[in-house]
Parts: C-alpha cells; structure tokens; sequence
C-alpha cells in the first residue's frame, strides 16, 4: 500500500477509480487509504465504494469441481464478500443519492451477450454478471457534473474448453455498452476490462468493437515502459501495455482503460510506466504488475 499511495502521490489525479480493494461496510479501510494519500499531499476526500460481488456466495459449482463455498464459485472469485472490490475517490464531492452500482444484472438478461456451450449454461446466465460492480459515481464538478464509471471484470482464463471466463468477460463489456447509452452526463469510463484488443485471451473483437463506440474517445494512452518491455510475439503496441505479467504467456497486455465520452476535450493521456532508467522504475515495480493508466480532459464549452 505504501508504494500505491507514493505512486499516486507522483501523478497526483483529481479523482481515480481504485480495483482490487477490498470492502468493508464501515468504510475503515478507504478511509486509511484517504488519509495516506493526505499525507502523501492528494486530497481526495470524497470517496465511492459499494459493496461488490467478489467473494459473494453464488450456490453455484461455477468452476464444476463438485464442491461448493470455493473462491471460484462466488459470484466474483474472492475468499470472502467485498474481497478485491473497486472505489472511486474524488477532490470534488461524490454525490452519493446520484451514484449507484449494478451487482444484480443478470448474465443472460445482458443484450447481445453470449452464454458459453455447455450443459449447466443455464445455471450461470441465472447469476449476476458482473464480478465486482458496475460502479456510476456522480462527481459534483466545478464546470458541472461527472461521472466516472468503473468495474473489474473477469479474467478470460482459468477455465476449460468451454471457455466460460471468456464468455463472461465479453458479457461485462456488454453490460458497459448498454450502461453508457443511458448516460446523460458527461463522464469517464476509467476500468480494468481484462481484455486486450489483440493478445492473450479473450474475445478480442469485442475489445475492438467496445473502442469504436461512438459515444467514446480512444485515448490510446502510452509508456516508455511498455515499449521497452514489448513482447515479441505480440501483434499488439507494446506502448499501449497497461500490465507487467511474465511472458510470453500471457505477457505484457493492455487490459486497463480510461475512456471519456465524447463530452470532453482530451489534454493528454499516459500509462505511468517509466523506461528503465528514469527514477520512478522502482516505485512503479514495487506496486505489482499493473500500470496506472491516466487521462487529463477538460469538459467540452457550447
């Protein structure tokens, strides 16, 4: 934690969307969380994080093991309820009566989605689709109101044949593009979709697809680190890489995005990942595989 709360303190965001935190109903832990990043001078006193899906109980055999109460068989994978959530903290207000979150959307309720071909399919498209939530936090901004989306969708991996992780990963992104349509507010989609457009595994052409929305700006934010730390054998830009996982499988992927609507000017974007010889390697290292992925937009003027 220490090293993500320096990290941070080197970017220094206005608002950020945090994956892989985990929830606790008091909100003890985000709040440690805000306090060390005061410390570290990033105010972001105002935070966002419901209770997800990962570690919650499904009744489920997901993983078809013939044992229950696994972390495979929560409706997100997780050892206990709220474990690995996401949160949103922001410089400006979060106005929680506006924010909301979708743990309850059902995977075959979610429109142009597939369910993989096996015999218990049924079972899953009766659980909710989403791993951890589809997170709407409405930001109270000083040139008007926001909102940054968020969520942490499953690993199109760790599964068989029927490729039912890559089945549910394409479903989440389903969900996103259904969500977005409805928005009536300019807003960010800042978000760990665990799919790269091209490598590793996945429906990748439901990544490609996902970033030609209309109602979306590509940042295609870039690295010095990931291009140096580029993968031969991926058809992919290695400057576009968001994580650090040893290769050549899976290898360096982007699976991190942040993507405003069309609502915004975009100033710059980036992934926080440093060459080798810059002085913030070591930090960024220290914080595990994943790269901070930024975006700095000002709200489009009539």
């Amino acid at each position: 934690m220490t090293a993500v709360v320096a990290l941070i303190g080197v970017v220094q965001p206005d608002v950020i969307a945090v994956t892989n935190f985990d929830y606790d109903a008091d909100g003890l832990a985000l709040s440690a969380f805000q306090r060390l990043l005061d410390e570290n001078g990033v105010m972001l006193p105002f935070a966002y994080a419901p209770r997800p899906n990962s570690g919650r109980p499904s009744g489920t055999d997901i993983d078809q093991d013939e044992r229950l109460g696994e972390p495979e068989d929560a409706v997100g994978y997780g050892r206990f309820w709220g474990d690995g959530g996401v949160a949103v903290s922001s410089r400006w207000p979060i106005d929680l009566e506006k924010s909301s979150e979708d743990t309850e959307t059902l995977w075959a309720d979610v429109s142009n989605a597939s369910l993989p071909d096996m015999i218990d399919a049924h079972l899953l498209g009766a659980l909710p689709v989403s791993t951890s939530a589809h997170v709407h936090a409405w930001i109270d901004g000083p040139d008007g109101p926001f909102a940054i989306l968020t969520s942490a969708s499953t690993a199109p991996v760790f599964d068989g044949p029927e490729d039912r992780n890559g089945y549910r990963n394409a479903a989440e992104l389903a969900l996103w593009r259904e969500m977005i349509a409805d928005i009536e507010v300019p807003f960010v989609l800042a978000f760990n979709a665990n799919l790269d457009p091209n490598d590793g595994e996945g429906h990748h052409q439901k990544m490609l697809e996902f970033l030609a929305s209309p109602n979306l700006i590509e940042t295609e934010p870039q690295s010095n680190g990931g291009l140096e730390n580029a993968d031969p054998s991926h058809a992919g830009d290695p400057a576009l890489d968001t994580v650090d996982w040893d290769g050549p499988t899976p290898g360096n992927l982007r699976v991190s995005y942040v993507l405003p609507s069309v609502d915004w000017s975009v100033l710059g974007a980036g992934v926080f990942w440093p060459g080798r010889d810059d002085v913030d390697t070591a930090l960024v290292e220290a914080v595990g595989p994943h790269r901070l992925v930024w975006a700095e937009v000002s709200l489009k003027r009539d």
